[in-house]
C-alpha cells in the first residue's frame, strides 16, 4: 500500500537499519527532509509499505527516472525488510 504520513517512524526505522548494515550515518535532518520530499502536494520520491497482520514489515522507496536510451523508468533506492519476514517473498512483493 501507499505510504501515508503516520509511516514516516517506520520509514526512518528501515532507512536507519539500511544505513547501520552499510557503516552509513544517518542525517539528523532525516525526518523532516523525508516528510518533506515523499509526502508533499509535489513528492520527489514514493514509498510502498508491506504489512503483515497490520504491522508494517517492509518497504520500496523509489522515484521516476528518465533514461535516454528507454524513456521513464523507477528508480528503488531503499529496500528493506524486517529480519523475522526474510525470505518469505516481502521484498519480491514490493517490487
Amino acid at each position: 500500500r501507499p505510504a501515508i504520513l503516520s509511516d514516516l517512524d517506520f520509514i526512518i526505522t528501515a532507512n536507519d537499519a539500511i544505513n547501520a548494515a552499510n557503516d552509513v550515518k544517518t542525517p539528523s535532518a532525516l525526518a523532516a527532509i523525508l516528510q518533506h520530499d515523499i509526502f508533499s502536494d509535489t513528492p520527489k520520491a514514493f514509498v510502498v509499505i508491506a504489512e503483515k497482520n497490520g504491522q508494517s514489515i517492509g518497504l520500496a522507496l523509489y522515484s521516476p527516472v528518465y533514461f535516454a536510451n528507454s524513456g521513464q523508468s523507477v528508480w528503488v533506492s531503499n529496500l528493506y525488510v524486517e529480519p523475522d519476514h526474510r525470505k518469505q517473498h516481502v521484498a519480491r512483493d514490493l517490487i
